[in-house]
C-alpha cells in the first residue's frame, strides 16, 4: 500500500490529511505523485495520521 491507497482507505481528502499534518493539499499531492521529499520526521508523522507502518507508505503501486 502507498500513501495514496493508505489516505483513502482512511477516507481522508489531501486537504483533510493536510490539515491534521500541518500541511496544504498541494504539499500532500506532491508527496504522493513522489514530486516532494519527505523528512523522516513527516513520514513518522503521515504513517502515524494514516495507522499504517513507515515501509508501507513507500512501496510502490503494483
Amino acid at each position: 500500500m502507498n500513501m495514496k491507497l493508505a489516505r483513502i482507505k482512511k477516507d481522508l481528502s489531501q486537504k483533510e490529511l493536510g490539515n491534521m499534518l500541518g500541511v496544504s493539499s498541494a504539499t500532500i499531492n506532491r508527496i504522493e505523485l513522489g514530486k516532494q521529499n519527505v523528512t523522516l520526521s513527516r513520514l513518522k508523522d503521515i504513517a502515524k495520521v494514516l495507522d499504517v507502518d513507515m515501509k508501507e507508505i513507500l512501496e510502490e503501486e503494483e
